[in-house]
Formats: C-alpha cells, sequence, structure tokens
C-alpha cells in the first residue's frame, strides 16, 4: 500500500479465465469505500505460458549472434501447447488427408472418448500436428483451425 495524492495498492491475483480484474479492482475500492481502478496490469501466467519461461528480446538477440539462427530451435515449444489439456486424435494418412482439405472425418477415439462441441488437437499418425478440431454429433470431428506446413 502506497499512501499520497491518490492512494494506491498492488494486488496479486490467481484467477480463473473468464475474470474480468478491471471490475475485482472496481469492486475492490467499493467495498474499501474509496473507488478503485486499475492503473497497470501485468499478466503473469496464461494457460501454460508463464513469465518465468520468458526472455527479453536483448537476451535473445544476444543469443542469436552468437551463433545460427538453428541454434536457438530449443526455444521453440511445440505447437499445439496451448491445448495441451485437449484429447488428442490421430488420423491414418488418408483420412488426415481429407482433414486437412477441410473436411469432417470419422475419428473411433472422438466417438468413444468426446462430447459433442468438445475441441480437440488432431495428429496425422506417426506424430504430425495438423491443428484442431470440434466434435460433432455424430462424433466425427470437423476442423476448426488447421495448420499449414510451409514449403
Amino acid at each position: 500500500f502506497r499512501t499520497g495524492r491518490h492512494n494506491e495498492l498492488d494486488v496479486q491475483a490467481h484467477v480463473s479465465k473468464g475474470t474480468y480484474v478491471r471490475r475485482l479492482a472496481e469492486d475492490l475500492g467499493n467495498v474499501l469505500g474509496c473507488g478503485g481502478h486499475v492503473s497497470a496490469l501485468r499478466r503473469n501466467i496464461a494457460g501454460p505460458f508463464s513469465e518465468a519461461e520468458t526472455m527479453t528480446l536483448t537476451d535473445l538477440q544476444a543469443l542469436a549472434e552468437a551463433g545460427r539462427p538453428t541454434d536457438l530451435d530449443y526455444l521453440l515449444k511445440p505447437m499445439d501447447v496451448s491445448v495441451a489439456d485437449r484429447m488428442a486424435v490421430e488420423l491414418t494418412a488418408t483420412v488426415a488427408t481429407y482433414f486437412q482439405l477441410g473436411q469432417p472425418v470419422m475419428s473411433t477415439q472422438a466417438f468413444r472418448h468426446g462430447q459433442e462441441g468438445d475441441i480437440v488437437r488432431v495428429f496425422r499418425e506417426g506424430g504430425a500436428f495438423l491443428g484442431v478440431a470440434t466434435v460433432t454429433e455424430d462424433g466425427r470431428i470437423s476442423p476448426k483451425r488447421l495448420v499449414v506446413e510451409a514449403d
């Protein structure tokens, strides 16, 4: 707590998805009888990403200058890391081709273990990440976001 012309309070909150921090500050100010608003907001964690895993641009540039750009590949996270908590579905090469063309395809995994509306991670047999899909009411998976490989 800092006093002055305008009193300030630093608050650290661990909240779930959908929490309106600015509204939380307003409510806290109302409870204290002084009003409240957010003057600065810093997100330390967002989903699977934490501040502890970040790197400054200066540090990244120093690493890049010390070697080849490919030497930095170890810093990259798997493409599906932001949806790693979702069920993984694996498709045969033939079915994966139709999926990559934007067509809903049958998945026994989604049919047995998914529910309509679930978001699933989709992989080609052998491990290549293809994107995310929505489970339809008949157990198929419908592409939602596809990953396109660069040539």
